[in-house]
């Protein structure tokens, strides 16, 4: 590879790390959009922070499958010995993913969200009341 090209791809992964935001981020902004009105770009925030997280997101899912088919000495045994800990911040993409998709008239796609922001955090409230209400 000659100079020229090495330079050109160091400068390429440079700007796309610039570019690049932190999950935190793009879920504030999203807030923001939602919460000014702006569903369609909230709504692309929130999959773009849901295509992020998304293999921490599957493996978290997978340990939580596991654990949930422990039987009670096998889950006091096992290497999360305070039990299941649950993980909000996972749920909260998908969660503001679903308002936004509300806010377009998507109802069904919103309640897959809600449904999975649930499925990931058993007690988040606000995902539990909007899967309840009839959209």
């Amino acid at each position: 590879m000659n100079i020229k090209a090495l330079l050109s791809v160091s400068f390429l992964a440079l700007v796309f790390f610039c570019n690049s935001q932190s999950l935190s981020v793009i879920i504030q902004n999203g807030n923001t959009k939602l919460s000014s009105g702006n569903n369609e770009a909230a709504e692309v925030d929130f999959a773009n922070a849901i295509r992020l997280n998304d293999a921490v997101t599957k493996t978290y899912l997978e340990k939580l499958k596991k654990y949930g088919t422990l039987n009670e000495y096998q889950k006091t045994v096992s290497d999360m010995p305070d039990g299941f800990v649950y993980n909000h911040d996972f749920a909260v993409p998908y969660y503001g993913h679903g308002m936004s998709l509300v806010g377009l008239g998507k109802q069904e796609d919103a309640l897959a969200d809600f449904e999975k922001a649930i499925s990931i955090d058993p007690k988040y409230a606000e995902a539990l009341c909007e899967r309840g209400t009839d959209i």
